[in-house]
């Protein structure tokens, strides 16, 4: 491993110099140039831990999801890799694996590591997993979820208002007997999505009956075992809002095993616009999650904190897009080239 040192003898200067010009405290030119060129020579990397141990400042963010697995967060790591590398940080990724006590185990790690601030997606509400980093005044931003009363920067989607935009998108197609496939009742943004939906229906005229909403765990099983509820027990239903696009999809394939047709039998619409949305057949219409722009947020939030802890908490609120495909288009022929989901997902559900 190349250290200070070795710049400093093949530079033909004392460590302490070498030092000084890793740490912005030298302005000589004639020095730095030769410092530089040593660098390069010798492909010299500083040692973050040591420069963290002195500064107590590490320039590593990390990044806490509850399941890496799911579509939407390696798209979300991948924004806040990339906004932190524009803010000079790296980043470390640690995955709950939707547990309470995995999540706690994470955090207690971070609180004993060099860390310089967390982006924090909480596994459910009840958690205060949080205050581990709260109490120990870590810089930490939550994203894509929320403690009512708590002053913690959070960054989060409108997700009453999507709720309410992909129903409506429904009813702007004549239907009356809308379905819901919601996410699990102790996550809040999975209670608002529904709050949307019925939101959208009362200012339609349409009458809320809550044995159209079934209640999933974000998994393409409890979508399809949902669906077959709603279809089971609600022949004349006509269209389903599903609160993330893998229970949507699940939905889909139990639709097809019935030999109905998606939209003109039924359509549906659901949520975050993972990549495989475009891929199937028919497409699948959803809310799209800014993810991008999250991230940016998140980072930029956590970033300010890190440089004056004394800086305003902030609320980012941002809307998600309507993004329409064949699943709600009516008159869509399913003759194209999509992915055949009863046949190539079976296996997942």
């Amino acid at each position: 491993m190349v250290t200070i040192k070795d710049v400093a003898a093949i530079a033909g200067v004392s460590p302490s110099t070498v030092s000084r010009i890793l740490n912005g405290k030298s302005n000589a030119k004639q020095t730095l140039d030769k410092v530089n060129k040593a660098i390069e020579r010798l492909k010299y990397k500083p040692n973050a831990l040591a420069k963290g141990l002195k500064s107590k400042k590490t320039g590593i963010l990390a990044l806490v999801v509850p399941d890496i697995g799911y579509p939407l967060f390696p798209e979300l790591a991948k924004g806040v890799e990339k906004a932190a590398e524009s803010f000079g940080y790296e980043v470390s990724i640690f995955n709950t694996t939707e547990s309470v006590k995995r999540e706690r185990e994470c955090l207690e790690r971070l609180v004993r590591g060099w860390v310089d601030g967390v982006i924090f997606c909480q596994v459910s509400r009840q958690s205060d997993n949080f205050l581990l980093l709260a109490n120990r005044n870590i810089p930490l931003v939550l994203i894509d979820r929320v403690i009512e009363g708590v002053p913690i920067s959070v960054v989060l989607i409108d997700n009453v208002k999507a709720g309410y935009t992909a129903t409506s998108h429904l009813v702007e197609f004549g239907h009356t007997k809308i379905g819901c496939i919601s996410g699990p009742s102790h996550i809040l943004s999975s209670n608002e999505r529904v709050l949307g939906y019925k939101m959208s229906l009362r200012e339609h005229n349409i009458q809320i009956d809550n044995s159209l909403i079934v209640t999933g765990n974000h998994r393409i099983r409890s979508g399809y075992d949902a669906m077959n509820i709603l279809l089971n027990t609600h022949e004349e239903i006509n269209a389903v809002f599903a609160g993330n696009d893998l229970m949507a999809l699940g939905a889909i394939i139990s639709i097809k095993e019935r030999g109905l047709n998606i939209p003109d039998d039924i359509a549906i619409i659901g949520f975050d616009d993972i990549p495989l949305d475009n891929l199937i057949e028919p497409s699948l219409s959803t809310m799209a999650q800014p993810v991008e722009r999250m991230s940016f947020e998140a980072v930029r939030i956590l970033v300010n904190q890190i440089k004056d802890r004394n800086s305003a908490q902030e609320r980012i609120v941002i809307e998600a897009d309507l993004v329409i495909r064949h699943s709600t288009q009516p008159g869509f022929n399913n003759t194209s080239k999509g992915i055949d989901l009863v046949k190539e997902l079976r296996s997942y559900y």
